[in-house]
């Protein structure tokens, strides 16, 4: 794989797409490109070249001439155009594809047109989330009955706002909060539970401030899932700067026997899980067994009968990231590997977030009093 890296930004995602090469061999950087006309932009993708030693091209149109796979990780609202512009070059081998993917649903709709075409490279999700092996053990939990029927799903993710890109305070490139950061979520409800959305049931977005300048900082939605099962989702951009971690995310499902709550990061990591299945305890045994990686072996703490609470790693970015180039190579060598994550589940997740987007974009706030 001959890669070649469209923009720079976010940060985290652009190091750890950078860092690929040391990782698998059969990954080699063919270039870096600028995604807009931005100073920054500019500046970092040109020092970042000198460091690699790899070319930086003014125009992404000249790097896909030495490349065979592309990532664009530029402006969100512009995104869904400029993935159609990939998508349709015949140049392309592979396409990795990070959230979002399209702001707006008529160009979420022409991508997927252009992709269903037969004639679009193969396209890989960057669902890192799928590969993160506390999520996983969330979801053998579930799926193994250990909380009975799912009754509702709550899934929240703060994160730290830190030094963004003028793009994000532009609403034309960053139209809204919960279009980006809750694809994540709500691809986690489905790979949890099994259950797909049905329908969003309300939304809304406020702004916060930084500085000067204004941009969505805080959004809530609620979903209903197959089976009438109700989930609510929520995204913000207010984890506290001095914090020594990104977002401390909270997942939790509940079910008629019990509920599993799964905290990433900050004071309250871990997971805690209860149930009142007879076999729970050994079960729960079981498959934090199978799940743990021997590096980081899950430590299982009982608090009371049916209650149990268990170490939590903090989270991995480049961790997940090596799991998930791991299944993209071994799909893209023998095709009849199954991939964890693919485009269908993020384009399903984007159009949940595209409507939850669309109705909060109709509320409007009211005074009180």
């Amino acid at each position: 794989m001959k890669l070649l890296l469209i923009g720079s930004s976010p940060a985290i995602h652009f190091k750890l797409m950078r860092e690929l090469p040391q990782r698998h061999v059969s990954i080699r950087l063919a270039g870096l490109a600028l995604s807009h006309e931005d100073r920054a932009e500019r500046a970092a993708l040109e020092r970042a070249a000198g460091e690699l030693g790899v070319p930086f091209y003014e125009d992404f149109r000249e790097g896909l001439c030495v490349a065979d796979s592309a990532a664009h990780l530029g402006p969100y609202g512009s995104r869904g155009t400029e993935l159609l512009r990939l998508v349709r070059d015949s140049r392309l081998k592979v396409l990795l594809v990070d959230k979002p993917i399209a702001m707006r649903r008529a160009d979420l709709e022409r991508l997927e047109e252009a992709r269903q075409s037969g004639q679009a490279p193969v396209c890989l999700p960057l669902l890192s989330l799928r590969y993160d092996g506390r999520y996983r053990l969330v979801r053998a939990l579930c799926r193994a009955g250990l909380i009975g029927e799912t009754a509702k799903v709550v899934a929240s993710r703060p994160h730290k706002l830190g030094q963004r890109p003028a793009w994000y305070f532009d609403r034309a490139e960053y139209p809204s909060l919960l279009a980006d950061l809750s694809v994540h979520d709500v691809d986690m409800l489905c790979f949890v539970t099994g259950l797909d959305v049905q329908r969003v049931l309300g939304a809304y977005e406020t702004d916060i401030r930084s500085a000067d300048r204004s941009l969505p900082g805080l959004g809530h939605f609620g979903l209903e899932l197959r089976g009438g099962v109700p989930a609510q989702v929520s995204a913000d951009w207010l984890t506290s700067p001095a914090a020594s971690y990104h977002g401390d995310s909270v997942f939790q499902a509940t079910g008629s026997l019990g509920q599993v709550k799964l905290v990433t990061d900050g004071a309250d990591r871990g997971l805690w899980v209860e149930s009142r299945l007879e076999e729970a305890d050994s079960l729960l045994r079981r498959l934090a067994c199978e799940s743990g990686e021997k590096s980081r072996p899950w430590t299982i703490e009982t608090l009371s009968p049916g209650v149990w609470k268990l170490s939590c790693p903090p989270t991995d970015y480049s961790a997940d990231f090596d799991r998930m180039f791991r299944n993209f190579l071994s799909y893209l060598e023998s095709p009849s590997t199954p991939l964890e994550a693919t485009m269908d589940d993020l384009v399903a997740a984007t159009r949940v977030v595209l409507e939850a987007a669309r109705m909060a974009s109709k509320v409007t706030a009211e005074g009180v009093g």
